[in-house]
């Protein structure tokens, strides 16, 4: 299945996917996002997961971002 996506979003996800190679995790696209692309409906977020650690992903990711933005989670 094809899903279609903006140039936007597609700047967002290779920039996802070259951090999660860096850093020797696979990531995918999930829930919502997936549902509303398919359904044709518009879009405002994205759900990514990774096996493995996700926080690590998400410096990784901020860090090809100019300016770096901060990462923010829940210590438990």
């Amino acid at each position: 299945m094809n899903i279609e996506y903006s140039h936007k979003e597609a700047f967002v996800f290779k920039k996802i996917a070259a951090a999660a190679a860096e850093i020797g995790v696979p990531a995918y696209i999930i829930g919502g996002f997936v549902r509303d692309k398919i359904l044709g409906r518009p879009t405002k977020d994205a759900d990514i997961v990774c096996v493995g650690d996700g926080i690590a992903l998400a410096h990784a990711v901020a860090k090809r971002f100019q300016p770096e933005p901060t990462v923010a989670f829940f210590k438990h």
